[in-house]
């Protein structure tokens, strides 16, 4: 079982690695100044950062949660035991949080992270490297970075605007890695201002690079690290969640002129997944990048990767023998029209027959890695879903329709058509359907300021309707970090 980690006893954190960087893995904790004396030294501690998001915090749970938090999962009706075990977190449906039962991997290993970047960025500044390599280092660093936090702040924070000024707590952001600290929660309004500075100071740094500044060090696709287009749309993302839409539109619209292209078609096939005959969705039902040429930033998930441990989205989804511990609500299938070709990422295993269905939208391995799977985290559709919304909310409809377009065509799904806010809903009801399970309704919701009705529902805790605002928007903080570190204060509620 992997070690707490209070973020106040974070050291630095050294990684081996192999020709994939997908390979490292975490070993002893120690300070930079032993470790980072070399490029390879800094370039194997960053892959090691990198290799942590494919781990259970970040690839599974806070996934898991921006989708089945909402209403889109359920309980599959076919749940075994082991699919209620607390490690595949059944309580993000149930919403019966406590500080036992919140996202504990997912504070521990974002600060690992964190901690990991800050180490790396101290290193720099210590030892005298070739600028382009330290430029291209540092805003990958500053990148990811900002990419945790501002994942953390999403779950563990309300949504931007809950206060006016922003002076509600959000999460302690750490720019340096102090052994002994006690860092106190930053409000909203600090950690914004904090994610620009790094999001933009990393622009800068990728311009002033280039690209091929650690093509030494790096095979393979790019996608698979921060890059200049992936630090623009997480700066598009945090300008759109704070509602800010004058600046998501801009930076979405560099994104949709930077050279990827929508896949034109979603094509179904019949495949035996590991057992599992079925149509899926071409696009999706392999182990190469998902949509490849509208990729932005990807995680390549594979159970022989750093300390994972066999919690992928395709164990908590997939029925496996009753183990899954999430399914899909009629509340979102009933949104897809018949014949739409993104209803094959919905199956009902053969092996569990069951009047539900489940997410095979990462099918996986095909029996060879059952775990192994790709993860979008940044493709080209949300950004434009993104500009279509903001175009619709500016007036602009037949610019928002010419946007949402191939997104409907390539599903087999009727265009949209329809003018001012009916225009607004439509597109972020496309953006549920589109981006389904890829862990973005629950902070749309947020975002919009809306709770949710699930229809679709059997709980008895009274979660079957959630109403804005609540404390089920804000989890609670992990019992261990605040027996650990008495500056944390918990969220309402908890």
């Amino acid at each position: 079982m992997k070690k707490i980690l209070y973020i106040y006893l974070i050291s630095g954190i050294v990684f081996t690695s192999c020709d994939d960087f997908l390979d490292v893995e975490p070993e002893t904790a120690t300070t930079p100044e032993i470790a980072l004396d070399t490029e390879t030294d800094i370039v194997s501690a960053l892959h090691g950062a990198y290799s942590i998001l494919n781990d259970d915090g970040y690839a599974m749970e806070y996934n898991v949660i921006g989708s089945v938090a909402t209403d889109d999962g359920k309980i599959p009706s076919d749940r075994e035991a082991a699919g209620a075990a607390r490690d595949r977190i059944p309580h993000a449906y149930t919403l019966d949080l406590n500080e036992q039962t919140t996202t504990v991997e997912l504070w521990l290993d974002a600060y690992q992270v964190i901690a990991g970047v800050n180490n790396i960025m101290a290193r720099l500044d210590a030892v005298e490297f070739e600028q382009s390599f330290e430029d291209r280092i540092k805003a990958e660093c500053l990148s990811l970075r900002a990419l945790m936090h501002f994942s953390l702040t999403q779950i563990f924070a309300q949504d931007y605007n809950f206060t006016g000024d922003q002076s509600h707590l959000a999460v302690p952001y750490m720019t340096v890695t102090d052994p002994g600290s006690a860092p106190a929660r930053n409000t909203m309004a600090e950690v914004y201002t904090a994610l620009f500075a790094d999001i933009n100071e990393a622009l800068s740094l990728f311009t002033s690079a280039g690209d091929d500044a650690l093509s030494a060090y790096r095979g393979g696709s790019s996608i698979y690290f921060m890059s200049y287009d992936a630090a623009l749309g997480l700066r598009a993302k945090m300008s759109f969640y704070r509602t800010d839409y004058a600046s998501a539109l801009a930076d979405a619209d560099e994104l949709l002129a930077a050279g990827y292209t929508l896949e034109p078609t979603y094509t179904t096939g019949t495949y035996d997944n590991d057992g599992e005959v079925g149509t899926f969705v071409d696009q999706w039902y392999s182990l190469a990048p998902v949509l490849e040429s509208e990729a932005i930033f990807q995680l390549d998930v594979d159970s022989d990767d750093g300390s994972f441990a066999n919690r992928s989205l395709i164990d908590i989804y997939t029925a496996n023998n009753g183990n899954a511990a999430h399914a899909v609500s009629d509340d979102l299938i009933d949104l897809y029209e018949p014949g739409d070709a993104r209803l094959a990422w919905y199956h009902d295993e053969n092996a569990t027959l069951a009047p539900d269905l489940h997410v095979f939208k990462y099918p996986g391995g095909l029996g060879i890695n059952a775990d192994a799977h790709h993860f979008p985290v940044m493709r080209l559709t949300e950004f434009q879903l993104m500009a279509a919304e903001i175009q619709a909310r500016n007036g602009n409809d037949g610019v928002a329709q010419a946007l949402l377009l191939p997104i409907t065509n390539r599903a087999g799904a009727s265009p949209i058509t329809s003018s001012g806010n009916d225009l607004v809903e439509d597109i972020i009801t496309e953006r549920r359907k589109e981006l389904a399970f890829e862990g973005s309704r629950l902070y749309d919701l947020k975002r919009l300021q809306r709770g949710f009705v699930r229809n679709d529902c059997l709980l008895t805790n009274g979660n079957c309707i959630v109403d804005y605002p609540t404390n089920l928007y804000a989890w609670p903080i992990p019992v261990a970090e605040l027996n650990g570190n008495d500056n944390l204060v918990q969220n309402t509620g908890f």
